[in-house]
C-alpha cells in the first residue's frame, strides 16, 4: 500500500510539472503581459467579488495578508483598482474594479483565451472535451466538500446511453466490489432488453450529466400488472456527496407516480449501505433477501419495494 501511494505522489508531482510548464506558469509574466499570475488572479478576483477586501482575498487566494497589501497598493496605485472605506470599520477598504482595471480585464480574458485555444488547437473537438472531463473530475474528487446538485442536470436517454449504463456498472462494481466479468453481461443483457421492448408511455432511462460528461443514471421498466422496477441507478464516484443520488430517484419515483403505477420494486446488494439509505428515505421497504454467489463473489441480495 505504502509503496503504491509514492507512486500516485510521484505521479502527481510528474504531471504538475507538466501542467505549470505546458501552461507557462514558470514565467516571471502571465502569457506574456506585464502582469504577474497572483497579480492577474486578483484582478479577475476583484471583479467576480465587487467590494471585496484584502483580508478576503488573501483568505480565498491563500496568500500573506502582507504581501497582499502590497500588491493591491501596486494594483491601486497603477489605477486598476478602486478603493472605497467600509461604512463599517475605517480600517478596511472595499476593492473593485476601476474603468481602466476592466479595460485590463478584458485584455487579460482574450489574451487568456487565445493562449488556451493555442494549446488545445491540435485535438479534436471531442479530445478537447476529453480533456475538460478530466480536468472536472480532479476538481470534484479534491474538493470534497462539495454540496451542490444542481451543477448536475438529468436528461432523457439518447444515443450512447445504453452503452454507458452497461460500462459504467461493469467498472464501477469491479473496482469497489470486486465483481467479475459476468455482471457486465448481465447489466448488459438486461438494457438490451429494455432497449428492444422500450416504451415511451411508461419506462424511461435518465443520464446524470455535468456539462457534457455522463456522472450518473437510473431507469424505470415496466414490469406489468401496474408494477414499476427502478433499475440501474448509478452515481460515478466523482459525483457523490452532493445529493445526486437521491435527485435521480426522486425523478424515477415522481415518474413512476405520474404514469400511475401501483408500486416500485428493486432488487440491491447487503453491501451497497449508502444506496439502500436513499432507498430508505423514500418509502421503500425491504419484502424478502437470499444469500447467494453471484458475480464472483458472496452476497445477500435484497428486494425491495414502495407502494405509490
Amino acid at each position: 500500500m505504502m509503496d503504491q501511494i509514492r507512486d500516485i505522489i510521484h505521479s502527481i508531482r510528474a504531471f504538475n510539472r507538466y501542467y505549470t510548464w505546458k501552461i507557462g506558469l514558470l514565467n516571471n509574466r502571465l502569457y506574456g503581459t506585464d502582469f504577474s499570475l497572483t497579480e492577474a488572479r486578483m484582478i479577475f478576483h476583484a471583479e467576480e467579488n465587487q467590494g471585496v477586501t484584502a483580508g478576503e482575498i488573501a483568505s480565498f487566494l491563500n496568500l500573506d495578508p502582507g504581501y497582499t497589501s502590497r500588491v493591491i497598493k501596486k494594483l491601486t496605485d497603477a489605477g486598476i483598482l478602486s478603493k472605497e472605506k467600509s461604512g463599517k470599520d475605517t480600517r478596511s477598504y472595499h476593492l473593485s474594479l476601476s474603468p481602466k482595471g476592466k479595460k485590463v480585464l478584458a485584455d487579460l480574458e482574450k489574451i487568456s483565451g487565445d493562449f488556451i485555444e493555442s494549446i488545445l488547437s491540435p485535438l479534436t473537438v471531442s479530445e478537447k472535451l476529453e480533456v475538460l472531463s478530466a480536468m472536472e473530475k480532479i476538481s470534484t474528487l479534491l474538493e470534497k466538500n462539495e454540496t451542490r446538485a444542481d451543477i448536475y442536470t438529468l436528461r432523457t436517454m439518447k444515443p450512447g446511453d445504453l452503452g454507458y449504463v452497461a460500462a459504467s456498472h461493469a467498472l464501477l462494481y469491479a473496482a469497489e466490489y470486486q465483481f467479475d466479468h459476468t455482471f457486465e453481461f448481465y447489466v448488459g443483457e438486461a438494457v438490451m432488453a429494455f432497449a428492444k421492448k422500450f416504451d415511451p408511455e411508461k419506462e424511461a432511462l435518465w443520464i446524470a450529466e455535468n456539462r457534457f460528461r455522463r456522472m450518473g443514471s437510473i431507469a424505470i421498466v415496466n414490469n406489468g400488472n401496474g408494477v414499476a422496477q427502478l433499475r440501474w441507478l448509478l452515481v460515478e464516484a466523482a459525483a457523490r456527496g452532493c445529493g445526486l443520488g437521491e435527485k435521480l430517484v426522486e425523478t424515477a419515483v415522481g415518474f413512476a407516480r405520474e404514469k400511475k403505477y401501483e408500486k416500485i420494486i428493486l432488487m440491491t446488494i447487503d453491501f451497497l449501505t449508502p444506496a439502500r439509505r436513499i432507498y430508505e428515505k423514500f418509502g421503500f421497504a425491504m419484502v424478502s433477501s437470499e444469500k447467494t454467489v453471484e458475480w464472483g463473489r458472496e452476497m445477500s441480495i435484497e428486494y425491495l419495494e414502495l407502494k405509490l
